[in-house]
């Protein structure tokens, strides 16, 4: 008898973040994310995962409060976070998934290339936008996607809390470049002593890691410094 049956769910949802966790744990060789799904909570969960976890999160939302005056949406919640790691995109068609054309059409080119504004969309459909909603998207740190003349683009490429997308991305392939630089300096020789000679095998690196990265555009033209202590210069306790 139908009326006697009953579903039951075998286990609870354990949450997004439980989730990229395991992701992470698996395989942690990656940067850019979004979601399928569009539900405020867990675009805030996933965002705030993304800032823990230093990842990139480019979201669509089709909340069509982000458009008028209010701040109970999710671009308004995320800009009271002021978080530097999530970008809400506004598409009114969450099927088109936004945010996932803006990373493929991002991502691919190399840091200190490219800003995350007038990027064209593949698949996703043009917002036919007021300037009233240009207003309120601008005013909550919310990126959109409209026509501009003949070309659609994406605007302003701003993260929730105002900054720029492109300079958090480009401060992390940085960092990440820094990184791995002097990781490979270890890796390649037997020894890399506590000696003047030692230091400077690092500071080579740190130098050309950053004179790359003022080439490819993120930094500046003659705004690198450099201050390489002597070995005899470092105190007892940190050379310990």
């Amino acid at each position: 008898d139908q009326a006697l049956l009953k579903i039951v769910a075998a286990g609870t949802d354990p949450g997004i973040a439980t989730d990229l966790d395991a992701i992470k744990l698996e395989n942690d060789t990656w940067y850019g994310m979004t979601l399928t799904t569009q539900g405020k909570l867990e675009v805030e969960e996933a965002a705030d995962w993304a800032e823990a976890n230093k990842k990139l999160m480019l979201q669509g939302s089709s909340d069509g409060d982000i458009i008028v005056s209010g701040s109970s949406d999710i671009a308004s919640v995320l800009l009271a976070k002021g978080y530097d790691r999530s970008a809400i995109i506004f598409s009114s068609d969450p099927t088109e998934h936004a945010g996932a054309a803006w990373l493929g059409a991002t991502l691919p080119i190399d840091p200190g290339g490219l800003t995350f504004a007038f990027r064209q969309l593949s698949g996703v459909s043009s917002e036919a936008l007021t300037s009233s909603h240009i207003t309120q998207l601008e005013a909550k740190n919310c990126n959109y996607f409209t026509a501009f003349g003949s070309a659609s683009v994406t605007m302003p490429g701003k993260l929730t809390g105002g900054e720029w997308i492109d300079i958090t991305r480009d401060s992390d392939a940085y960092e990440s470049a820094l990184q791995v630089g002097c990781f490979q300096v270890k890796l390649n020789n037997a020894k890399v002593p506590f000696t003047d000679g030692g230091i400077a095998m690092l500071e080579a690196v740190v130098r050309q890691v950053t004179k790359a990265y003022i080439k490819n555009g993120f930094l500046a033209e003659g705004s690198d410094s450099y201050v390489v202590p002597l070995a005899s210069e470092v105190s007892s306790v940190d050379r310990a």
